[in-house]
């Protein structure tokens, strides 16, 4: 729902000027969506994706309920932090080393996609 939210609140600010102008210049509807509505949608697009892959990243509950029950050695990365921090024989470096990994990925995914935010950002004011 999020990401249907975000996408339609992004193609509502694109001004209808852009399509009428299309439209005059003899394009069809799908040359229309193909050359200009979806590279002008790539910032929207990569903030999208951006929070999609924090969203699953992070996710924790859902994990938790689903691998419950099966192979107890199958466990994505929140759930085996929370085990190990629960268990008193590791050392703190072991704890402290899956931290680091755990944030590391999602910072870089962030780093990388980072011009994406800012162009999204700056292009959002132009009216």
């Amino acid at each position: 729902a999020y990401g249907t939210f975000l996408m339609r609140q992004f193609f509502v600010s694109i001004p209808k000027e852009l399509e009428e102008a299309a439209v005059i210049d003899g394009a069809k509807r799908w040359k229309i969506l193909w050359t200009i509505f979806v590279p002008l949608s790539w910032p929207a697009i990569a903030t999208l994706t951006t929070f999609m892959f924090l969203y699953a990243w992070n996710s924790f509950i859902w994990p938790l309920v689903s691998i419950n029950g099966a192979n107890s050695d199958d466990f994505v990365l929140t759930i085996a932090l929370s085990q190990l921090g629960g268990q008193a024989g590791e050392g703190p470096n072991l704890i402290f080393a899956a931290i680091v990994l755990s944030v590391a990925i999602p910072f870089t995914v962030f780093i990388l996609a980072q011009r994406y935010f800012v162009e999204n950002v700056a292009t959002s004011g132009i009216k």
